[in-house]
């Protein structure tokens, strides 16, 4: 049986080359903007899997973004754990669109079976006006 350890996002995943580590910098757990929608360049989102011994290595998981009913984000990502029983895998997404405010639920799931939700807080707020002025000489 798969199941999740570990769904998280953040603004950045890096995976060291050298000793095989993973960093994770920025994690995302709300978000707030002035105005929808709203634009964010850059998201990434870190899931780890474990298999039991007796499972195929190949399996195809659906990671899904969505804030209610509107579905943002939706793609199979092919996992192999090889001879291994665990398997980290890195969703690189390049500009998400967000709608509204709400709740952004990020879902990995096999089979029509959730494996691991992530939730965010999307809310709005005033936006932030400063005026200055400056005399000259």
């Amino acid at each position: 049986m798969i199941t999740s350890k570990l769904l998280i996002c953040a603004q950045g995943v890096i995976r060291n080359a050298e000793d095989n580590t993973i960093s994770i910098f920025s994690i995302i757990e709300s978000i707030q903007g002035a105005g929808f929608p709203l634009f964010m360049p850059k998201m990434d989102v870190l899931a780890f899997f474990e298999r039991s011994t007796g499972d195929p290595p190949q399996h195809e998981v659906l990671f899904r973004l969505s804030i209610g009913v509107t579905e943002l984000v939706a793609t199979h990502v092919a996992i192999d754990f090889q001879d291994k029983l665990l398997n980290r895998s890195t969703l690189h997404i390049q500009g998400l669109a967000i709608p509204n405010p709400g709740t952004l639920k990020v879902e990995t799931i096999l089979n029509g079976t959730t494996l691991g939700t992530y939730e965010v807080l999307i809310a709005e707020i005033a936006p932030k006006v400063e005026a200055h002025q400056d005399l000259p000489g």
